[in-house]
């Protein structure tokens, strides 16, 4: 197996998807695959329906330069790859932040506000308390250690 490659600062590598090194055959040959068969899809179905163009002939040229170059020297695409997993990973971090923030600020947020509104939350607080800590009673035995619940 193929030790992954370490690229940017130690922030930037916490938030990095797995890549493979150059010699991984393998995963630049299911990139290159990948991408010939996507890239022709985006530009010559999806973008021209939505914006009502004409059909590119370009994106036949790359993919078939892509797959060729899959087959007989993959290593020759790994600067594609390290330049597209870095923008994936960037791309993949900010859907992640920017979904986690919308479901808690117009989903979790107002719901809570709700519950408050209407003074129907599962934990009551109570001011007057120092702590939320329960002082148990028992002495523990070796029966409880056993079976705790």
């Amino acid at each position: 197996m193929n030790k992954p490659v370490d690229v940017g600062p130690k922030w930037f590598q916490a938030m990095m998807l797995p890549i493979a090194s150059k010699s991984d055959v393998g995963a630049l040959r299911s990139f290159a695959l990948t991408m010939a068969i996507t890239i022709p899809l985006i530009f010559m179905l999806v973008l021209p329906w939505l914006f009502e163009r004409s059909i590119p002939n370009w994106p036949i040229a790359m993919s078939m330069a892509l797959a060729l170059t899959q087959i007989f020297k993959p290593s020759i695409l790994y600067p594609i790859y390290l330049v597209w997993m870095v923008f994936a990973s960037a791309l993949g971090w900010l859907n992640t932040h920017l979904i986690m923030f919308v479901i808690f600020y117009f989903i979790i947020v107002p719901i809570g506000l709700f519950m408050r509104l209407i003074n129907k939350l599962q934990f009551k607080h109570k001011i007057t308390e120092k702590s939320a800590w329960v002082k148990n009673q028992k002495i523990p035995s070796k029966e409880n250690l056993k079976e705790p619940f």
